[in-house]
C-alpha cells in the first residue's frame, strides 16, 4: 500500500519549532547521512509531524508488523518505484539490498513510521541498516525513524550491546 500524504488533512497547529529542526537537518543532510530518531507516546503527534515535514519532498514507509519480511520489502521496493529512487528493472532481493540503496544513493529523506515493528517483522534488519549506514556515512541524505514504544526505540539506539548504538545525530522525545 502506498500512503499519501493528502490523507492526512488534519490540522496542523504549534509544531513551527520542530519542523524548523527537521528543516535544519534536511540541509545539513546535504552533506552526510544523518539518522533521526523521534519517538514519544502514542497519539501525540508524531505521525502528523513527519506528515507535514515530508510534504516538502520525501518518502514514507509504515512498518506494518501484520505483513510477512518479504511482502514488506516488496511494498517498500514499489514506493522506491514509484517515487524513481529506482527504475522499473530493479528489484530488491533482500533487506540488505534494500538498506544499501537508502543510504548509497542521493534521495530525499526517507521516514520509516513505526520502526520498531521490524524487531517483529525481520530482527536482522537492524543489523543491514547499522553496516550500511557506516559504510555510506559521507553520502548525503536524512533517515528519520519514528516509533512510539519508547523502550524498544531507546534500547534500539541508545544500549551500546545493539547494533544501531551510536547511529543516531538527533533525538526527540
Amino acid at each position: 500500500m502506498n500512503y499519501s500524504l493528502s490523507e492526512y488533512n488534519l490540522k496542523f497547529i504549534n509544531r513551527k519549532a520542530e519542523l524548523d529542526e527537521f528543516k535544519t537537518i534536511r540541509e545539513l543532510s546535504n552533506k552526510k547521512l544523518f539518522v533521526l530518531a523521534v519517538y514519544g507516546l502514542r497519539r501525540v503527534g508524531k505521525t502528523r509531524l513527519l506528515i507535514e515535514f515530508l510534504k516538502t519532498g520525501g518518502l514514507y514507509f509504515f512498518v506494518n508488523r501484520n505483513k510477512t519480511s518479504e511482502d514488506l520489502l516488496f511494498e517498500f521496493q514499489e514506493i522506491l518505484k514509484t517515487n524513481k529512487a529506482l527504475t522499473e528493472l530493479e528489484t530488491l532481493p533482500s533487506w540488505e539490498k534494500f538498506f544499501e540503496i537508502c543510504t548509497s544513493r542521493k534521495l530525499p529523506p526517507l521516514v520509516f513510521d513505526e520502526f520498531q515493528n521490524f524487531i517483529e517483522v525481520e530482527p536482522s534488519i537492524l543489523g543491514s541498516l547499522q553496516k550500511n549506514i557506516d559504510l555510506y556515512e559521507n553520502t548525503p541524505g536524512l533517515i528519520i525513524i519514528a516509533g512510539s514504544r519508547i523502550g524498544l526505540i531507546k534500547k534500539a539506539f541508545q544500549n551500546a550491546k545493539e547494533p544501531l548504538y551510536g547511529r543516531i545525530k538527533k533525538a526527540s522525545g
